[in-house]
């Protein structure tokens, strides 16, 4: 194993991991492709049930219409005051809480 200087420490650093370490690395690589390569794919049929196997393909949308139909939000003034009645209540049962006194 051969060391080098190293500028920020000082001292020698080791720069060859040696051929035993390199031979394991080498033949773990190796293990793990040749179990990579056993792996069981399953068959789209088998993964996929029998009533979706039937089903037409879904209709695609440009981008221009799903940015478009997003455009207008989702949130209306009733889902807003029912967000923050929602909140309010859930500070009232905090507070409520907070003031039990624990046994």
């Amino acid at each position: 194993m051969q060391a080098a200087p190293c500028p920020d420490y000082g001292g020698a650093v080791a720069t060859d991991s040696g051929p035993d370490l390199t031979m394991t690395r080498a033949l773990l690589a190796v293990a793990l492709l040749c179990a990579a390569g056993c792996t069981q794919i399953p068959e789209v049929e088998q993964a996929v049930g029998a009533g979706a196997i039937d089903q037409p393909y879904p209709k695609l949308a440009p981008q221009s219409e799903i940015n478009a139909a997003l455009a207008g939000g989702r949130l209306n003034e009733q889902s807003v005051e029912s967000f923050e009645a929602e909140v309010e209540a859930l500070k009232r049962r905090g507070q409520w809480l907070r003031n039990q006194e624990i046994q």
